[in-house]
């Protein structure tokens, strides 16, 4: 009698845990609020000695002009907030954008933030532009926020794989935040939260992928 009641006990979890899988999954979808997503899209790089290519990947995009080691605190949070928390990400980089004259200050910041921070730096990017370039790359995404007199931007971007820039409308602090300070602790909070729920955004776009072409291969086994 124990021995048939263990039985059924058994199939009993084997047939519900799917059944309570799917449920939270369900769940964590439509409780899910995707990340909001502005008309601004980055263009594809200009080329450069690196080929880089936003596309494929969730790119944190800076626009550094003549101010890289007054700037530096910028790559330390960045590197706190972001690079560590998502380390294991292979889908998420960081770009810095900026002027082929600052090929040392940025060489210099990178290997202290090795040094002091203990950072891993494969997920940085440095693309490295005339001014020229930098102005006319940065001026043609149509931002209303302008470069400052040392060509920085306050904000750094949070850009899709499809190029499109995230943020949010109606931020309950700050309204519209189509980018984030990276100076202000608070700011990065959001963009790290942010970054967070475009990561699932995509998961939950997979699984759906998956789930479909799983479906259909079915439906072609049946019809045959």
């Amino acid at each position: 009698m124990k021995q048939q009641t263990k039985k059924y006990l058994l199939l009993a979890v084997l047939f519900f845990m799917p059944v309570l899988a799917l449920l939270f999954f369900l769940k964590a979808q439509y409780n899910f609020k995707p990340v909001d997503r502005f008309e601004y899209r980055l263009l594809e790089l200009p080329k450069n000695d690196k080929d880089y290519t936003l596309e494929d990947k969730i790119t944190i995009v800076a626009f550094l002009g003549n101010d890289i080691l007054n700037n530096k605190n910028i790559f330390f949070n960045l590197n706190q907030k972001i690079n560590k928390r998502f380390e294991v990400y292979k889908h998420l980089r960081l770009l810095v954008v900026t002027l082929d004259t600052n090929k040392k200050d940025i060489e210099s910041v990178m290997a202290e933030l090795q040094q002091t921070a203990d950072a891993n730096i494969e997920k940085w990017n440095i693309l490295y532009l005339s001014e020229a370039n930098y102005r006319n790359y940065y001026d043609r995404i149509g931002l209303i926020a302008k470069l400052d007199e040392k060509l920085n931007a306050e904000d750094v971007y949070l850009v899709d794989q499809e190029l499109q820039i995230r943020g949010r409308k109606d931020d309950k602090d700050n309204g519209e935040m189509i980018g984030f300070n990276p100076n202000d602790v608070s700011e990065v909070n959001k963009l790290k939260d942010d970054v967070k729920m475009l990561l699932k955004e995509y998961s939950i776009h997979n699984n759906e992928n998956k789930a479909n072409r799983k479906k259909s291969n079915i439906n072609l086994e049946n019809e045959e």
